[in-house]
């Protein structure tokens, strides 16, 4: 397990481990405006990046783990652009 921190430098760090495990493409839960500066991060060095609102994950109680990072790839995502916002997908 990798932790990362908030500071830009650690989101920086955060895509640079992504991008050496060969991973593209991120999925975030949109939580308020958390996920922006992530997001903006990863945007810039290549990734794609899909927004999933909390609202369309599952609650079990527990910490996320590998089958709630598959479910991600089956959910409706959101793909935001320079003109649209997250409350109007």
């Amino acid at each position: 397990m990798h932790r990362f921190g908030t500071f830009t430098v650690d989101l920086d760090a955060l895509a640079g481990w992504l991008w050496a495990c060969a991973i593209t493409t991120v999925g975030l839960e949109a939580t308020g405006v958390y996920w922006i500066p992530l997001f903006e991060v990863l945007e810039a060095r290549g990734f794609q990046v899909l927004l999933v609102y909390p609202g369309q994950m599952p609650r079990n109680g527990l910490a996320w783990d590998k089958g709630a990072g598959l479910l991600l790839l089956a959910l409706p995502c959101w793909v935001p652009t320079a003109t649209s916002s997250p409350r109007s997908p």
